[in-house]
């Protein structure tokens, strides 16, 4: 169903370094890295990554001085958060942010539907196979696995961000029998994985979906627009009040903390011990393998809005906020319905997992720069036109006047 790509010179090169550090990333951070140190081999590739992302930015593009100036300081604010942490991923996510103005989203979505669905074989072969242990726990009394990665949880996330993604590319093409796969599959996932706040979630944009695909002028009415447009700093403002409100003992903050299985209590801790900076600051998780490895306690903050405003600091959580309103409103004017669903799939789960800001999983992270382009929303709007499934809404309308 997903036909063979041509693509140009500068999106070989795009893919290629995607291919690298997508893979690199899920297949080294799964169960593997619990039984190997991966730490160098990590090391090298973010750094063999940021040369690939700087080759591709020299040679592969001209810029106006406008954008020439806006870049640079873009990237003087990513620098001076940075310097205050170790983790290069924010560096490497803004390089293909610049780079990614110039791809089209679609072709992009489908070659990382190829691409997940491999390294999916790949982790679960090696768990298959004996390479690495099948994690398993028994969470909230469900018996969960992780099939090669490192948390059930996570194994959930990544299958369904493949279902939503196969969602977004096929929106207006879906045939009934592909309705039933994608139900099959995340029910599927959800017995074995067993990851609440992702099954969740799902269900809510797999409804929305079918309601776009049944319905599609509901997207374009100024209610649905504007609430597209708030959600996001909605469920951010929401993420603080409920530790606030959680702190101050209050009985409702207090059950649904039980109810997110302990997730407000934890971004009460991080909030009580690390305080809010301008440009973030280190902080030191420990995921739930790694504390068994060590014998430590867990240091989870699974809220992606607080753990953004910690980690990356207020400047470019506020940035991040509004690109998102910017976006998603452009989203629907431009008729592109499908990266608005996509969207807010990690906006919902950002309130309880972090992959919101996590690139690899959310592609529409990558559209964030574009939403402050003029020149980038014209060529949204192309990109839109010229897509196979737009083609064919318009032919449909063409046949229903010409009746």
């Amino acid at each position: 169903m997903i036909e063979k790509e041509k693509y140009t010179a500068a999106e070989v090169l795009f893919f290629i370094t995607w291919t690298l550090y997508s893979a690199s990333s899920f297949i080294l951070g799964s169960e593997l890295a619990i039984t190997c140190d991966l730490d160098a081999l990590q090391e090298a590739i973010s750094y063999a990554s940021l040369l690939l992302l700087l080759i591709s930015l020299l040679l592969l593009d001209r810029y106006t001085k406008t954008e020439i100036i806006k870049y640079l300081v873009f990237l003087a604010v990513i620098f001076l958060v940075e310097i205050t942490i170790t983790d290069r991923a924010l560096l490497i996510y803004v390089f293909f942010m610049i780079l990614a103005q110039h791809i089209d989203v679609e072709k992009l979505l489908r070659y990382d539907i190829k691409l997940k669905v491999c390294m999916l074989v790949v982790i679960v072969g090696m768990c298959a196979v004996g390479i690495t242990d099948n994690y398993t726990a028994v969470i909230n009394g469900n018996y969960k696995q992780a099939w090669g990665f490192q948390h059930p949880n996570t194994f959930t996330c990544y299958v369904l961000t493949i279902l939503v993604e196969w969602l977004c590319v096929r929106y207006g093409k879906m045939k009934w029998y592909e309705w039933l796969l994608v139900i099959g599959c995340a029910l599927a996932v959800e017995h074995i994985g067993g990851g609440r706040s992702s099954v969740y979630t799902f269900a809510v944009i797999f409804l929305l979906f079918v309601l776009a695909a049944v319905v599609p002028k509901l997207f374009y009415t100024k209610p649905v627009k504007l609430a597209f447009t708030v959600v996001t700093p909605l469920l951010a403002a929401l993420s603080f009040l409920a530790v606030w409100l959680y702190d101050r003992g209050n009985a409702f903050a207090i059950k649904l903390n039980s109810i997110l299985t302990t997730r407000i209590s934890s971004a009460s801790r991080f909030l009580n011990t690390y305080d809010l900076k301008l440009f973030g600051q280190e902080i030191e998780y420990i995921g739930t393998r790694q504390a068994q490895l060590e014998g430590v306690s867990s240091n989870i903050l699974d809220n992606a809005y607080i753990h953004c405003a910690l980690s990356w600091g207020i400047l470019i959580f506020a940035a991040i906020i509004i690109a998102y309103c910017v976006m998603l409103r452009k989203f629907l004017k431009n008729k592109q319905v499908n990266m608005a669903l996509f969207s807010l799939f990690f906006i919902l789960i950002g309130i309880a997992e972090a992959y919101m800001f996590n690139a690899i999983y959310n592609l529409s992270f990558l559209c964030l720069l574009g939403a402050f382009d003029k020149t980038g929303v014209e060529k949204a709007k192309v990109c839109y036109n010229r897509s196979r499934w737009s083609r064919r809404l318009r032919s449909r309308r063409s046949q229903v006047m010409d009746k």
